[in-house]
């Protein structure tokens, strides 16, 4: 803990993106990615090969974008960086570790910032809301995603939505259970209905950028518990909010959290899906 908390540290972000704790939930994934490396493995390399798929597909290949990066482990970086003239790296943080890789990437450059735009309507929310308010900013009426203004004059001949779409809704869900001010059963309807939005409002940008579009995400959370060598299913969480996506390429399971690697016991498998060009 002590040592994800000095990376931490050493993260340069926006105010509001420390707020939301978006640097720590990078640092997080970075050291749970070491202790759980053999059994990322499958994942990591069946999210590849789909990413693979997809530069398959793609008839031009002049510029990539690639939507929650992060640690590059899913990433086959070298492959994209010799296929494409220009690749863009997109997500909310960046640990030194990823900018010292992609230095020797020449073609290759980082952008930072909240595609969403989520994190500051919030935080303008949480400052500026009167009273008991109970509703979140709607996220069709959020700045446009293309915000970053460094995408905005980009035009992809792929952009590829790597493992991202079930987390945009994460921290936001939990800065809004901690802002929003009245019964729980009242104000969770309303942030249910914000994380909904909010995963609707990424799809329909997907759909709408030029070029083909390949999306991998998580579609079911199933928690576990391991019970003398045996896993008793406790129960199963719906990530994308009630938000159904058609049937994609491949399908395989992702033991995000496994025995041993949280301390109440409770374990984690994510049932992923890539679709290696989505239907617009």
């Amino acid at each position: 803990m002590i040592a994800e908390w000095l990376t931490s540290l050493r993260i340069s972000c926006a105010p509001q993106i420390r707020d939301m704790g978006y640097h720590k939930e990078l640092v997080a994934i970075s050291y749970r990615s070491y202790r759980q490396r053999a059994q990322w493995r499958a994942h990591l390399q069946k999210t590849q090969d789909s990413i693979k798929m997809a530069l398959e597909k793609c008839p031009r290949k002049n510029v990539i974008v690639i939507l929650g990066a992060g640690i590059l482990l899913d990433i086959p970086l070298e492959e994209i960086c010799r296929q494409f003239d220009q690749v863009y790296l997109v997500d909310v943080v960046f640990l030194p570790s990823t900018r010292k890789i992609t230095r020797q990437y020449s073609n290759c450059r980082l952008i930072s910032g909240d595609i969403t735009g989520t994190a500051q309507a919030l935080l303008n929310f949480a400052n500026n809301r009167n009273g008991n308010a109970l509703n979140p900013p709607n996220p069709a009426l959020l700045p446009a995603p293309k915000d970053p203004v460094e995408l905005s004059a980009i035009e992809p001949d792929l952009t590829l939505s790597v493992n991202i779409l079930s987390q945009l809704p994460v921290l936001p869900k939990r800065y809004l259970e901690r802002h929003l001010s009245g019964p729980s059963d009242q104000i969770a309807p309303h942030i249910e209905e914000f994380c909904r939005k909010l995963v609707t409002h990424h799809l329909n940008w997907l759909k709408s950028l030029p070029g083909q579009v390949c999306l991998i995400s998580d579609v079911k959370r199933i928690y576990y518990r391991r019970n003398n060598d045996q896993d008793e299913t406790i129960g199963e969480e719906d990530p994308l909010h009630g938000i159904r996506l058609t049937k994609g390429d491949a399908q395989w399971i992702w033991d995000i959290a496994p025995p041993g690697e949280q301390a109440n016991g409770i374990c984690i498998r994510n049932l992923v899906q890539a679709t290696c060009e989505l239907e617009k």
